[in-house]
């Protein structure tokens, strides 16, 4: 579309919207520029002035991606294909293939209510979803040439329903790798992400729309403050459609909602019913006043958005000692259409006061003193400590370490020792960079110390010592440096000590879901500690304790990581489950070597675990010997991927057991059913569904209710044009012969006597007698061909069809049943087929436009 637009001075721009661009005219004078607030680029200086710069390519997607989006399921673009994202001129809106190096690009989930009007990189970068675990999964940092990367493999996660928020799918160009003028970022429209066994549970329970928090609000919420989402805006609910997971507009020209606090015991909410939300509404008891107020009556428009932009908790709750949520619902007795509006909330989140606000659970070492737990702000305690230029966390660790009896005088006898260990205690539990290492020294003695002078390595008149078997003489003189050097801490050097774990060997490919994990020998792993710089095994004077955890597959990005970065690439365990188990995960180090006990091995169940790579990870744990005050740098093995022995796969494979269905549990009433009568994988399921759907049924019986029959049918249906793209096979009997794919879905072709019959015939409003007559013939040979379905030829799938068309097989066989026995040469009979035949028509796939 172009729309046109005439100014008052005479100017005229016309605006192609696709890509933003503005053909511009002023007085005669003609220039192009683009849309600031679609491209992001820098600001208009003034008026009638073009920006002062713009990007000359952007990124985008070639086809937008196909919905809804089901966490572990491939995302795919709306074709079916694989994502493509092309390089794109700015100025032309074409495609761009000027630039000839190559582009690392990365797809990275971003926040729905992203991006605001115009952004730079810096906002794209806050606009991404920070979680703790893997959002994205799959190949998301594939390289461009030539102007085109294809992403053939990429799907979210089950962690991304824990964010419960809106997505897009941003694609950046990775940063640091490309050192050209900018390349602007690309994105999708907002969309919700659901998982198969919600998506399939809500559509059987015919919910229309839902209610949905754009994005969560920003943790933690404190009373009688306004409550912001998690970049910092407004809270903005939306109406989504339950089908798509897109933006949808209301039903009614206006939809009144109503926000409510929550609260309930639920561990999960994806099969809440209305009345259960109702009765989680908490309900104020006498004298405690509303605790939620502010904006909660809105109302929803034909956008399918309306902003919140006033809502705090106000008085005493008990939210300000369990969990809840906020939810949104339609106001009771406000709409009467036909679609169901299903309620929405948001996870769940503690009201705090503000003296909970005051504390830091887990300090900083630049927080200010007072935020430790004991010490008051404003205090005499307080003040003490700021008069003697202990001002933050790590002043007081410092003089803790170095001068632990002048502290002590500073604080005086008044404070009682239970306060003053929970104190220290408190302090010691701030994060102390690994790899910051100091070195201070006098005429006796070198000491290397951390960031808060906790000592890692002594030498004594050059040569190193043992920090344990010091003798007195020796603690006096590293006593004495240690002052010193607290006095004289800007003299301090910076070192690197460097001492490397490594594995000695890797393990055994493949590795399966509870499989035992060893060596390529089949014996138990075994860390290794080296000379970082020379490779060559070395020890420590004491013993140290190792702890393994799972890595993601694509740490690290580069060689020289740091500890924080380790750290952030572990594969946290969530909620019950253990995703690296074994009978020790804290290994003692001793004269530089531990083995990995033989009961480790990967267990989890989350998609994510069969769609991404994953590396075993070896870190030394802090403990009295080794405190991670110098840097031990972290072991890990070669990427692989997990295999997974035991779950639901999505989409199946047409070899898996037929358990892998979903609600087929393995060993259950269903599975046992199928498997005694030869039902044994996903593709003698998916045959029989389209042929004989019915005796399939028939097979499972009351194992399975009709909803939950839907939901595993519906595992195999829509996952068919996996199935349909792969091997053609071919079926003769003595004049005819039929073409079908793998699960007998689609019939491709038919010979009859040596000829190729038009399909298309099939499908005319009154076709002749004889074009029946192959209908029939065609069911009775698809119907013998699955019979003898092990002697079926496979054939070239690349097959030319005469006429382009292809039909769905069970449509065939259910149209053509009913009029096996209709006198084709009776005129009333010949009629009475027609009208049924006009009532059920069959389904056509033109492969032209596949």
């Amino acid at each position: 579309m172009v729309a046109a637009m005439r100014c008052d001075n005479g100017s005229t721009a016309v605006m192609n919207d696709v890509f933003g661009l503005w053909d511009v005219t002023w007085n005669g004078g003609r220039a192009s520029c683009l849309l600031s607030f679609i491209f992001g680029t820098a600001e208009s200086k003034g008026p009638g002035q073009l920006p002062a710069e713009r990007p000359k390519w952007k990124l985008a997607f070639q086809v937008p991606p196909k919905f809804p989006i089901i966490t572990g399921e491939k995302i795919r673009d709306a074709n079916g294909n694989p994502l493509e994202v092309i390089l794109v001129d700015t100025v032309t809106g074409e495609p761009s293939s000027a630039l000839k190096e190559a582009l690392r690009i990365e797809l990275v989930p971003l926040f729905g209510n992203f991006p605001r009007h115009s952004w730079d990189t810096d906002d794209f970068q806050r606009g991404i979803v920070e979680a703790k675990h893997p959002v994205l999964a799959g190949e998301y940092k594939p390289t461009m040439w030539d102007g085109r990367a294809t992403v053939s493999e990429l799907m979210f996660t089950d962690d991304s329903l824990k964010c419960g928020c809106m997505f897009r799918v941003g694609v950046r160009v990775v940063p640091d790798s490309y050192h050209g003028t900018r390349i602007l970022e690309g994105m999708t429209k907002a969309f919700m992400v659901r998982d198969r066994h919600g998506y399939e549970l809500h559509r059987s329970k015919n919910y229309k729309w839902q209610l949905a928090f754009q994005s969560q609000p920003r943790l933690p919420i404190h009373a009688g403050q306004q409550v912001r989402d998690v970049i910092g805006n407004p809270l903005e609910v939306i109406l989504v459609d339950a089908e798509t997971g897109l933006l949808s507009a209301p039903p009614e020209m206006e939809l009144h909602i109503k926000l409510v606090a929550l609260q309930t015991d639920k561990s999960h909410w994806d099969d809440w019913s209305a009345d259960e939300f109702q009765r989680a509404v908490f309900k104020p008891g006498r004298g405690s006043g509303a605790y939620l107020s502010s904006d909660v009556n809105l109302t929803i428009k034909d956008d399918g958005r309306v902003t919140v932009n006033q809502l705090q908790f106000t008085g005493t709750t008990p939210f300000m000692l369990c969990h809840g949520y906020i939810g949104v619902c339609v106001v009771p007795g406000s709409y009467d259409g036909l679609g169901t509006i299903r309620e929405g909330m948001t996870k769940s989140f503690t009201v705090q006061n503000e003296v909970m606000k005051m504390k830091s659970s887990l300090p900083d070492l630049d927080d200010e003193v007072w935020r430790l737990r004991g010490i008051s702000w404003g205090g005499v305690l307080h003040r003490k400590l700021t008069q003697n230029n202990v001002r933050n966390v790590q002043d007081f660790l410092r003089m803790l370490a170095a001068k632990p009896e002048e502290l002590s005088a500073i604080v005086g006898d008044d404070m009682d020792d239970s306060t003053w260990s929970e104190i220290i205690d408190h302090a010691r539990t701030c994060v102390v960079p690994g790899d910051k290492v100091y070195a201070y020294s006098t005429a006796h003695a070198t000491i290397y110390v951390d960031s808060v002078f906790d000592l890692v390595k002594v030498e004594l008149a050059g040569v190193e010592w043992p920090l344990q078997p010091l003798d007195e003489a020796q603690k006096g003189l590293v006593q004495l440096a240690m002052q010193q050097a607290y006095e004289d801490c800007h003299s301090f050097q910076e070192v690197k000590l460097t001492w490397k774990l490594v594995f000695k060997s890797q393990p055994r490919l493949p590795i399966n879901v509870g499989s035992k994990i060893e060596d390529a020998t089949g014996n138990p792993l075994e860390i290794i500690l080296v000379d970082a710089e020379t490779g060559s095994p070395t020890a420590l004077p004491m013993d140290i304790y190792i702890r393994l955890v799972p890595l993601l597959g694509d740490f690290p990005p580069y060689e020289n990581w740091s500890a924080e970065e380790f750290q952030t690439a572990i594969v946290r365990n969530r909620d019950k489950y253990m995703l690296l188990q074994a009978g020790m995960y804290s290994l003692k180090m001793s004269d530089g070597r531990a083995t990995v006990p033989e009961e480790l091995y990967f267990r989890h169940d989350s998609s994510w675990v069969r769609c991404g790579k994953f590396r075993i990870g070896a870190y030394a744990e802090r403990s009295g010997n080794y405190d991670s005050s110098f840097r031990i740098v972290e072991a890990m093995t070669e990427a692989f991927v997990v295999g997974d022995v035991n779950q639901k796969h999505y989409p199946p494979d047409l070899g898996d057991p037929v358990w892998r269905l979903n609600m087929i549990d393995k060993d259950g009433v269903a599975h046992r059913k199928l498997t005694s009568n030869n039902v044994d994988t996903v593709q003698e399921f998916a045959r029989m569904l389209y042929v004989k759907p019915d005796e399939l049924r028939a097979i499972v019986g009351d194992a399975m209710t009709d909803v939950i029959w839907r939901v595993a049918a519906g595992h195999v249906k829509i996952n068919d044009w996996i199935f349909s793209k792969g091997k053609v096979y071919a079926y003769s009997t003595a004049n005819s012969t039929i073409y079908v794919d793998s699960i007998f879905c689609r019939l491709r072709k038919i010979e009859i006597d040596g000829v190729e019959c038009q399909l298309k015939g099939f499908f005319e409003d009154e076709p002749p007698k004889a074009e029946v007559v192959k209908m029939m013939i065609a069911r009775q040979i698809i119907l013998e061909a699955y019979e003898h379905r092990h002697k079926l030829q496979e054939v070239d799938a690349a097959m030319e069809l005469l006429d382009g068309f292809v039909c769905y097989i069970e449509t065939l066989l259910s149209c053509t049943k009913r009029y096996v026995q209709v006198d084709l040469d009776d005129h009333n009979d010949h009629y009475r087929y027609w009208q049924l035949i006009a009532g059920e028509r069959f389904v056509i796939e033109n492969l032209a436009n596949n």
